[in-house]
């Protein structure tokens, strides 16, 4: 019976925590860092006398539903934690102390911003088969889970949500650490909604590694990034420096990277590189490799070798074009033609 205060505060806590971080990067607010003090405290006390050295205490609950309030500047903003099964285990190895809350079928709505002005919104939602948290490292885990982000009208979290989310995307894995703020995940993929709300930009990768800090997000291991019927790049790795969180403002590609495009200047496009940076604001490309390499770009009955190779659509009047730049060739020597002729078995 000596346990279960320590017990129940943890879990009201570290559901709680779980439904403000979720992964999702919600910072923990000064009044959620000196609730866990005090639950520290607490534990303190049980540690004076070893009992959770001796036997650990779990908790067991069904059913789990958690709403909680937090202020960003004047702004009460909501989260909602809901779950099938849950599973609290405090426990001490000498003078440390963790708590760990396992989640089954795990829903999770979080309030991110609202416009008081505008009555907009905006929400992330999170589901998984399983989840994790663990204090006092301030850790995720997160097993095949899915992550939405949404725009929506008025100020109140709603039960549901019908819209269809600016971002999404899919992990076999997600892991996060609060204390360096970061988001790491196994097999992703899913899409952006560009702000214009053209074509989805579709992202797959091995690995996917989020530092929100600096908003940037590095994909690595079979890259793919694609807008459907307008282009493809596939490399090693990528670096995508997002928008406030939304959508990204420029990509960078390393390693063996690959392009194929099937309507520029209405024909089939293709090109090697060691490099490319997307500007997708701006529909510019920039292709660019080493010495003694060279950037390669063929359509048919054109084929273009330079150090780098410009690709740009005008906003204004869509015209295309490619601009190869510096000692440009118009031709492929043998081993370039053979390089090509590869690519171009994937495709056509």
């Amino acid at each position: 019976m000596q346990f279960i205060r320590p017990c129940i505060l943890f879990s009201c806590f570290v559901s709680a925590s779980i439904a403000l971080i979720c992964y999702l990067f919600v910072f923990i607010h000064p009044a959620g860092e000196a609730y866990y003090h005090q639950l520290s405290q607490e534990s303190t006390r049980q540690h004076s006398r070893q009992a959770l050295e001796k036997q650990p205490a779990y908790q067991l609950r069904t059913g789990v539903q958690k709403d909680i309030w937090t202020l960003d500047g004047t702004e009460r903003l909501h989260a909602r934690l809901r779950s099938a099964h849950s599973e609290l285990v405090l426990k001490q190895k000498g003078k440390k102390f963790e708590a760990v809350e396992k989640l089954q079928n795990l829903q999770c709505w979080i309030q991110e911003q609202i416009d008081p002005l505008l009555k907009l919104q905006k929400v992330r939602h999170l589901s998984a088969e399983e989840g994790s948290y663990h204090f006092p490292s301030q850790r995720f885990h997160t097993q095949n889970a899915h992550l939405s982000f949404f725009r929506l009208p008025n100020t109140s979290l709603p039960q549901t949500i019908e819209a269809s989310p600016f971002l999404h995307g899919i992990a076999q894995e997600m892991r996060g650490d609060l204390l360096h703020d970061d988001l790491q995940c196994k097999n992703p993929s899913g899409y952006f909604i560009p702000d214009d709300e053209t074509d989805p930009l579709c992202f797959s990768s091995q690995t996917l590694f989020w530092e929100k800090s600096s908003d940037r997000i590095t994909l690595a291991g079979d890259v793919s990034l694609e807008q459907p019927d307008k282009f493809i790049v596939q490399s090693d790795k990528a670096l995508l420096t997002m928008q406030e969180e939304t959508t990204p403002s420029l990509c960078y590609f390393t390693g063996h990277v690959q392009f194929f495009a099937p309507h520029l200047e209405d024909k089939p496009s293709f090109a090697l590189a060691d490099t490319l940076v997307l500007y997708p604001f701006s529909q510019t490309l920039v292709l660019a490799s080493t010495s003694p390499k060279r950037v390669l770009f063929w359509q048919e009955g054109f084929s273009l070798s330079a150090p780098e190779v410009h690709l740009h659509k005008n906003p204004i009047t869509h015209q295309e074009s490619v601009e190869g730049k510096g000692d440009v060739h118009f031709s492929f020597d043998s081993e370039e033609k053979n390089l090509i002729q590869e690519l171009l078995s994937k495709y056509l």
